[in-house]
């Protein structure tokens, strides 16, 4: 299902859980464990076959020379047994390792899962930031407003009246601080982006600098033997002087 099932949206497929991630490890350490068993099992049964060839073949040991047939067939027979070990022990790392790709798959599954979470998350986020954007200079202007520094209207009037005048300053002064405010978070984005696209591009390109100067060190490293050697061989091609030979009888 995680492989040939579609995971596109509008088909139906599967959401995987870490229960399932879960379930995955266990039949990957109950396979290890079978491959471990086999092996043993297949070195006892070798181990045991050598024993008994080994016995048929001594001559101080009677009943085993008269038995030899009889320990060939079962050798024949051990040495089949081995043979299916080997089989299932090779079928099981097939299986070992099906069991790590699909496992991998899963988290790949989970993480594309939550990176389409997060981008939706983001872009109700950048619509809650626009939005405050948008309304906090009306909010910040009508709050200075209503406060005692500005009136245009006299406390005592029993009914509200409206002021074209306080109407056209507040217009005068949302508009204008609404736009800036657009402005200057506009500016603050791009700078960002690009900063981070200026690190990125550091950071990639002292990657370049410390991979090439791992090859010239590696480089230097492999032709600087070739002189050391060629220095320890001249050493070694100079004549040997000989001892003086002490006469015995001398």
């Amino acid at each position: 299902m995680a492989v040939l099932g579609p995971v596109g949206k509008g088909h139906h497929h599967r959401l995987y859980t870490p229960g399932d991630v879960q379930e995955l490890l266990q039949w990957g350490e109950k396979v290890t464990e079978t491959i471990t068993v086999l092996e043993y099992n297949a070195d006892i049964m070798d181990s045991l076959r050598n024993f008994y060839t080994g016995l048929s073949r001594n001559k101080d040991c009677g009943p085993a020379v008269a038995c030899s047939d009889d320990v060939d067939i079962f050798s024949n027979n051990i040495g089949n047994m081995i043979h299916d070990f080997k089989l299932q022990i090779f079928r099981a790392k097939a299986l070992a390792k099906l069991l790590t790709d699909r496992t991998e798959l899963v988290k790949q599954l989970r993480i594309e899962r939550l990176n389409y979470h997060m981008e939706n998350e983001a872009i109700v986020v950048r619509i809650i930031t626009i939005v405050t954007l948008i309304y906090l200079p009306a909010t910040f202007t009508s709050t200075f407003f209503s406060t005692d520094i500005i009136k245009y209207q006299g406390q005592d009037s029993p009914s509200g009246n409206f002021s074209a005048i306080a109407m056209n300053r507040w217009l005068q002064v949302t508009i204008p601080l609404s736009f800036l405010t657009l402005i200057i978070a506009y500016a603050g984005k791009k700078w960002a982006e690009s900063k981070s696209r200026l690190g990125d591009a550091g950071e990639g390109h002292s990657n370049t600098e410390l991979q090439a100067m791992h090859n010239k060190s590696w480089s230097s490293s492999v032709t600087s033997p070739r002189s050391n050697s060629f220095g320890l061989f001249k050493r070694l091609n100079r004549p040997i002087p000989l001892l003086p030979l002490r006469n015995p009888a001398g």
